[in-house]
């Protein structure tokens, strides 16, 4: 098939509230360049999606951009973690801040994927119709809850996050609908990036029992969602961020600042968790020969909607082409999966059908989450702390578990 300068491969058309003759919007999924989603329209009501190939760079991927109106003054435009409709507030390890230097964390609710340092006063104010939620720490976005959408708006160093957002919403809408919220509007080139969409019912499997339909549920919605994208359109998608690459390079830069200031319990975990590293082979694989699948990349439990019936998922910002081995990693070994009320990951893991190859990676992505997580919650200092007194402990523990 030829390739075209704007639109190499179409898999639906966006169609707008938007004047006569300006019907259809492209979302690009190069990996070079993502393009900007423009529209005069007001909220648009997506029925499918057209994908864009950029080559030439941002200049050949040109359209007018939704226009999301801007938060008032009073809403006080606080960046922070934040929630969706019916979610705790929520984060992962993925976009740690590029630096050597352990940043100041409150893990909490979050996830190692989206550190960054902000430091806002912890807030939800009703707003009129509006809930705009915002929390401290490490936050890539803020989320305003209305009555039947959600407005994410991310900061200004935050545009890939916005992209992948956006994304990850218009591919699920066109090969998935209903597993996620509905795209409704996107500026990725404003101050503050900000994706709309719909808000999605259900509540968050963060911390309460899973009885076995709602461990079913999840791991259908997760199964759905990563065979949601075709082979063809998937090969278009940028690898999401923090794969284990990134994740390690992380852990060798964390080790001269954490390991000295560890607990004994603690400190052994660590290396043993870093001499298993050095021999696993990881940091010599260049792409895991396994299926590759649409991935999420986030495992908060938070991020899971159970409405009684299935489960729905939400934050996309780290989403991208992945594996089930990792991803299924990303959830078991996430603290919202242990801290409370635990995953049963055995019986969990058990609901796939997971190729030998990817049975083979499962144990080795489980043990690296597991010391990125044990880093992480080793440099808490939070006052009051977010988590329990023990947890870096309690993850110790965990990792010498898995590394037995």
């Amino acid at each position: 098939m030829a390739r075209q300068t704007a639109v190499t491969k179409t898999i639906a058309a966006v169609r707008c509230m938007a004047p006569p003759g300006d019907q259809t919007t492209n979302i690009g999924l190069s990996r070079a360049t993502e393009c900007n989603v423009r529209s005069p329209a007001p909220v648009p009501r997506v029925t499918s999606v057209t994908v864009a190939r950029c080559p030439g760079g941002p200049g050949e991927c040109e359209a007018p951009q939704y226009q999301v109106p801007p938060l008032r003054a009073d809403h006080e435009r606080l960046i922070g973690p934040t929630a969706h409709p019916s979610r705790s507030t929520a984060s992962s390890p993925h976009q740690i801040e590029r630096s050597t230097t352990v940043p100041d964390m409150v893990i909490g609710s979050h996830s190692p994927h989206s550190v960054s340092r902000c430091k806002a006063p912890v807030t939800t104010r009703l707003l009129g119709r509006s809930r705009l939620m915002t929390s401290v720490v490490w936050s890539t976005h803020s989320v305003e809850l209305r009555s039947n959408s959600v407005i994410k708006r991310f900061r200004p160093e935050s545009r890939g996050a916005c992209e992948r957002e956006w994304r990850a919403l218009t591919l699920l809408a066109a090969y998935a609908p209903g597993l996620a919220p509905v795209p409704q509007s996107v500026d990725c080139a404003a101050e503050d990036p900000v994706v709309v969409m719909s808000r999605v019912p259900g509540e968050p499997l963060r911390g309460v029992p899973l009885g076995d339909r709602q461990l079913k549920a999840l791991a259908a919605a997760a199964s759905e969602l990563y065979a949601a994208v075709p082979a063809e359109v998937l090969a278009e998608v940028p690898v999401r961020p923090g794969q284990q690459h990134q994740l390690i390079t992380r852990i060798h830069a964390w080790v001269p600042q954490v390991r000295p200031r560890v607990s004994d319990e603690v400190g052994e975990a660590m290396d043993r968790g870093l001499a298993w590293l050095a021999r696993s082979g990881m940091e010599r694989t260049s792409r895991p020969d396994v299926p590759m699948v649409f991935g999420p990349g986030d495992g908060n439990l938070a991020n899971y909607l159970w409405d009684g019936t299935r489960v729905h998922v939400v934050d996309f910002e780290d989403s991208g082409l992945s594996d089930r081995a990792f991803e299924l990693a990303e959830i078991t070994e996430h603290v919202a999966s242990w801290v409370g009320s635990p995953l049963d990951a055995g019986a969990f893991l058990d609901l796939f059908d997971l190729t030998a190859t990817e049975r083979a990676r499962l144990p080795e992505c489980r043990r690296l989450l597991a010391l990125v997580w044990l880093f992480l919650l080793s440099f808490e200092n939070a006052h009051p702390p977010r988590n329990p007194p023990g947890t870096a402990e309690r993850q110790a523990a965990r990792l010498s578990t898995l590394l037995a």
